[in-house]
């Protein structure tokens, strides 16, 4: 059930319990005043002598002068008198010459009598505990006493029995209130403060740094959302200080590559330096070879630099690109056939081939697109085993995306270290980290020019030896370009 459900559910039972408790208590209470009129040892039963007297008059209203009624009602008094809690109660009955008949042995004194002889009906004398009604119903006279009777006294007693009655039930409404209130509460936030709790325990968790920790949480309600979004957090915090130890393990990697890389054309340099220095360089054919030295350790100097400013500008993503709309299939195909002579003469074959018989359409900046097939192209020379290498060049159209895969048959890369072959001053084995291998920024550099396109890069080891990189770029189709509009559209723009 759920926490609206719950609090829903409690509102009415907060409401009906309470009346329900409370009806049963009242109807209690009533059936205890009522068994008050059968205790016989109630010394406060006042009220029954006004009681009869009401029944005496309605008597006389309703008399027909048919003497059966009278005795009728003489004897249910005596029935009901069985059931009055006031045993002093009597009623006499008197004929038209005074002659009493009932009952024939007076149960009361004989002041009680006199008191009775000297009133003339309808009267009512109450007096020394004592109280009297007379009343004449056709030619007989009725008289009712009680010879026991204490207004004073019985009201102010019964009226402290009601007090003390009507705390009781106030307490005991109050009671049933407090206790249906705890009751619900538990119903209702038993699950809340489970939730909380199982909340705050998974955040004590992540706080204290076991980021792997994840909430279970069993029931079907709201907090089923929070945890499920609460794991998901930890799941993205996870990958967040995962990625950002991979980004602190690339910076140091980068500091020490690029402390390696200058490092080497500088030791050059310095050297050549301290030689001219020495008075070492006497002739004109060393001044040659060291000024050639020194001007193609300045050029490798410059190579890094550059590259270095590529790649900041691409990770701060200032850098102006050249968009336009092309069509991939035409473009790479006029391109690399171009290429092909000249890569042949260094030993890398190269061979095109499209899947894909339909024109597909990409938003690049096509020149740095070129540089960035050509920088795997060239990363295929580097690091071949042999004296030539093949490069097969594949489009095909896969889910909306241009895929361009290159694939080539040199010694490819471990299994374990494809995931890091697009980082920043990566270089897998001993093969790859030799002075001419590059620098380790290549791969880094066409991985931020294919992401900037908004397109994605991939390698594996092909099936038949050899590296094969993906690079997918969306494609748009002919319905999305506007009526009269150019294959061939050019922007200016950061990315």
């Amino acid at each position: 059930m759920t926490i609206k459900r719950r609090i829903f559910f409690s509102n009415i039972l907060m409401i009906i319990i309470p009346l329900l408790l409370s009806l049963v208590l009242l109807s209690s209470v009533r059936f205890i005043f009522s068994q008050d009129r059968r205790d016989t040892n109630d010394p406060f039963g006042f009220m029954d002598f006004f009681h009869e007297i009401v029944n005496m008059q309605a008597f006389a209203d309703s008399w027909n002068g048919d003497i059966a009624q009278i005795a009728a009602y003489m004897e249910d008094f005596e029935i009901q008198g069985v059931r009055r809690r006031n045993n002093n109660l009597v009623l006499f009955l008197y004929d038209r010459d005074d002659v009493l008949l009932e009952p024939l042995t007076p149960p009361v004194p004989d002041p009680v009598l006199m008191l009775m002889s000297l009133q003339e009906p309808p009267a009512t004398v109450i007096k020394e505990g004592t109280a009297v009604h007379v009343e004449r119903i056709g030619e007989y006279r009725f008289v009712l006493a009680d010879t026991n009777f204490n207004f004073i006294e019985g009201y102010y007693a019964r009226f402290d029995l009601f007090i003390m009655r009507a705390v009781a039930v106030i307490a005991c409404f109050i009671f049933f209130i407090i206790l249906t209130n705890i009751l619900l509460t538990r119903f209702v936030f038993k699950k809340i403060v489970f939730a909380l709790d199982t909340l705050e325990y998974g955040v004590s968790q992540i706080s204290e740094g076991n980021l792997s920790y994840r909430i279970q949480y069993p029931e079907a309600d709201e907090f089923a959302g929070v945890c499920a979004n609460f794991n998901g957090m930890a799941v993205r915090l996870l990958d967040s200080v995962n990625l950002r130890q991979k980004d602190e393990n690339s910076r140091r990697e980068l500091i020490a590559g690029i402390s390696h890389d200058l490092r080497t054309p500088l030791t050059v340099i310095r050297g050549c330096v301290e030689g001219i220095g020495q008075g070492l360089v006497s002739t004109p054919a060393m001044w040659a070879r060291y000024a050639e030295t020194i001007q193609n350790k300045v050029r490798d100097l410059e190579q890094i630099i550059d590259t270095l400013f590529l790649f900041s500008r691409l990770d701060l993503g200032e850098f102006p690109w050249r968009m336009e709309r092309i069509d991939l299939v035409k473009h790479l195909f006029d391109e690399f056939s171009g290429l092909q002579s000249e890569y042949a003469q260094r030993g890398l074959d190269i061979a095109l081939r499209a899947e894909a018989e339909e024109t597909l359409l990409v938003n690049v900046d096509f020149q740095q697109l070129r540089n960035a097939m050509i920088n795997i192209l060239e990363n295929s020379l580097k690091y071949k085993t042999g004296t030539r290498v093949k490069m097969e060049i594949c489009l095909s159209h896969e889910n909306e995306c241009a895929v361009v895969t290159m694939t080539d048959d040199g010694p490819g890369v471990p299994e374990e270290m494809l995931d890091r072959l697009f980082d920043v001053f990566f270089r897998c084995d001993a093969s790859r980290n030799g002075a001419k291998k590059g620098y380790g920024m290549g791969l880094a550099i066409v991985a931020k020019i294919i992401k900037s396109f908004g397109g994605d890069i991939s390698a594996e080891n092909a099936s038949e030896g050899g590296l094969s990189i993906h690079i997918k770029l969306p494609i748009f189709s002919r319905a999305e370009e506007q009526p009269g509009s150019s294959n061939h559209v050019e922007s200016e723009g950061k990315i």
